[in-house]
């Protein structure tokens, strides 16, 4: 795209991005690939982006609602308007446009006269709200699905997340007889420090869902990682990144926290589902005494020291190790657990339909099997 093709509104947040080096991160400096190269992925969200720009000129007194407001429909908008046929939903606009977001707003904070508090407040109702999805009615039976963010975007600039187009896609599909709440989760480190996971999973919990499932990019097939581990252990670096681990020491996730936890998904019903990737019912573990072990029961593991959980050393395997020890300390008893998905290197529709579908069997078998 040339200089003259790109949007005003897109022009304005390239100035913005190559005047603000301090303050934009790293996250959202590869805006510009985005906005120069590969625009398509930002296009399905124009219009969002502008309305939102637009409902920040307001007063500061106003400002927090209506960026609360419009960040609500930043995942609906693009929702209600599926990509290519109607097939799959995109994660990458919603992505983006997040981040075009939270560039336009801080500079309208800096034009007003916000307490530094209200301002804080205001950047993250617009990053913790456009994260919250919910479909159907609440009388019906509750399902809760989380997923991730794209991530490796130095390596790939166009990644998706096939986490987030399986939570998205489905969700609309089961909503009929379903109520599902989608939750779609920053990989960054920082934010996980901050008990992101936590704050964001705690009041579902108290509504007693009938299943969660914590999803995210994986291996070559589905596993269903039985065992997370307590310990950060891989250098994969984060959006911002940053490295999880200090030198060659592994930090915990959770200081205090048993190594291991166990997963409560109905592993053997699961593996049923049709499809063309196998199932998995992943209990490889790393420990201090054991590079590889594959535990048949906790028990086994009451005395080990993490190093990698069965769905290893990074975010993923965080997020079930953080939901799982959520879910104990609230004294709770809905079947909870992590899928890895299989891995994609492009937006495949054809693949990613597949992968949607088989994705969907393994979530309703769940269910019915987790029924009384």
């Amino acid at each position: 795209m040339t200089t003259s093709e790109i949007p005003s509104l897109w022009k304005h947040v390239l100035k913005l991005l190559r005047s603000e080096d301090s303050s934009a991160n790293i996250e959202e400096m590869r805006l510009h690939s985005i906005i120069t190269d590969f625009p398509e992925l930002l296009r399905p969200l124009d219009d969002w982006i502008h309305s939102f720009e637009q409902v920040i000129q307001v007063s500061d007194k106003e400002l927090y609602e209506n960026v609360n407001l419009r960040a609500k429909e930043l995942s609906h908008t693009l929702a209600s308007n599926r990509s290519v046929s109607n097939t799959v939903i995109d994660d990458r606009p919603i992505y983006w446009g997040r981040l075009m977001g939270q560039v336009l707003l801080r500079q309208r904070l800096r034009r007003g006269n916000l307490d530094s508090q209200i301002a804080t407040d205001t950047r993250e109702a617009l990053e913790w709200n456009s994260r919250k999805v919910n479909y159907g009615s609440f009388t019906h039976e509750r399902i809760v699905l989380t997923c991730f963010d794209p991530f490796m975007l130095d390596r790939n600039i166009t990644q998706c997340n096939p986490s987030a187009i399986i939570a998205y896609t489905i969700a609309q599909t089961l909503c009929p007889e379903y109520s599902i709440n989608v939750l779609v989760f920053p990989v960054r480190f920082q934010d996980f420090d901050e008990d992101c996971v936590e704050r964001m999973l705690k009041t579902l919990y108290f509504t007693n869902p009938s299943l969660v499932v914590t999803l995210s990019m994986g291996r070559k097939q589905f596993d269903l990682e039985r065992f997370p581990g307590n310990r950060r252990s891989v250098e994969t670096l984060d959006n911002l990144n940053v490295c999880g681990i200090d030198g060659k020491k592994f930090p915990t996730c959770v200081a205090g926290a048993p190594s291991f936890l166990e997963f409560s998904l109905p592993a053997e019903a699961m593996k049923k589902a049709p499809g063309q990737w196998s199932v998995i019912d992943n209990r490889r573990v790393a420990t201090e005494r054991h590079t590889e072990f594959y535990p048949r029961s906790l028990a086994q593991l009451t005395s080990e020291t993490a190093v990698q959980g069965s769905g290893g050393g990074f975010l993923s395997n965080e997020i079930s190790y953080r939901s799982i020890l959520l879910q104990k300390r609230f004294g709770k008893s809905f079947p909870l657990g992590h899928l890895h998905v299989p891995k994609v290197n492009s937006f495949d529709v054809i693949q990613l339909r597949s992968i949607c579908n088989q994705a969907e069997s393994i979530i309703k078998l769940a269910l019915e099997n987790s029924k009384n």
